[in-house]
């Protein structure tokens, strides 16, 4: 599927191929969210194939591949191999900023639900922890991303018999995307999780509303608009080349606690946004 790249040349080269990267990448959400999972993973292994060919070995959008292929992997149940292209992902993003990097956070989350899906709860929370510690550094305490790493660390506490660690933390994610504009469907998802913790304090009342609430924005025709992939669903970001604006594409990240709550079309997280520069 990789186009001949031959008829560029220098920065036009590397535009295009960051732009064909960006289309096969969103090709990829489009076939997760109509389940057709073995042309998808097919797709991601020549999206990473095509971006080390044209891009190189330290570009980001290699990362943002590697990422979506790690996801696929992850959920074909090819734990070794999901965590293999995670790590790969990692090094690339250390390399191209360090642990400030645009998406070095949500790739140690995806190495972390790669963990908790092979029983390893112990490294998970660890990994979490650190994509938390950095989001905090480096972004404002209200951004959404941080209430991403609040709400993934949450539902693993949840599901690891720890409502009490929960609840604050997705007390903390709800106050962020309540805030933040267009949160209709993410502020769902911590409403349900929210849900969930206060079911295991016997606040079976209060657990209701909550989930009314999270019905109801999922109803909303914003939230339908959404697509609802699971973990390797993408987001268009700019990102500025050295001419000019072009696309790239990062993952979403699903935010299941442990193995035991898979990934699936109803049950995703939101999108870390930053853009690379």
């Amino acid at each position: 599927m990789a186009d001949d790249l031959t008829d560029f040349d220098g920065l036009g080269a590397r535009m295009g191929a960051e732009a064909r990267v960006a289309s096969l990448l969103r090709q990829g959400d489009l076939l997760w969210r109509d389940g057709r999972y073995a042309e998808g993973l097919r797709l991601a292994e020549q999206t990473c194939d095509l971006a080390r060919r044209a891009l190189g070995p330290a570009h980001p959008q290699l990362a943002y591949a590697l990422m979506r292929l790690g996801e696929w992997l992850r959920m074909a149940g090819q734990s070794d191999a999901a965590e293999a292209r995670f790590q790969a992902a990692l090094a690339v993003l250390h390399a191209g900023g360090g642990e400030g990097a645009p998406g070095y956070a949500a790739c140690l989350s995806c190495l972390a639900m790669a963990a908790a899906g092979r029983g390893q709860r112990e490294r998970a929370e660890e990994l979490y922890r650190q994509a938390l510690a950095l989001r905090e550094q480096f972004l404002a305490a209200d951004d959404p991303d941080v209430a991403q790493s609040l709400h993934n660390l949450a539902s693993l506490y949840r599901d690891t018999g720890r409502p009490a660690a929960a609840e604050p933390l997705s007390r903390r994610a709800l106050a962020i995307v309540r805030a933040a504009a267009g949160g209709g469907l993410h502020i769902a998802f911590v409403l349900e999780s929210l849900a969930y913790t206060c079911r295991e304090f016997g606040r079976h009342a209060e657990a209701e509303g909550y989930y009314r609430q999270a019905a109801d924005l999922k109803k909303a025709p914003a939230a339908r608009a959404v697509s609802l992939a699971g973990g390797p669903a993408v987001v268009n970001k700019p990102v500025r080349s050295a001419a000019e604006s072009v696309t790239v594409v990062g993952p979403r990240l699903p935010s299941a606690g442990d193995g035991g709550t898979q990934t699936t079309a109803a049950n995703v997280s939101w999108l870390f946004r930053r853009h690379v520069t």
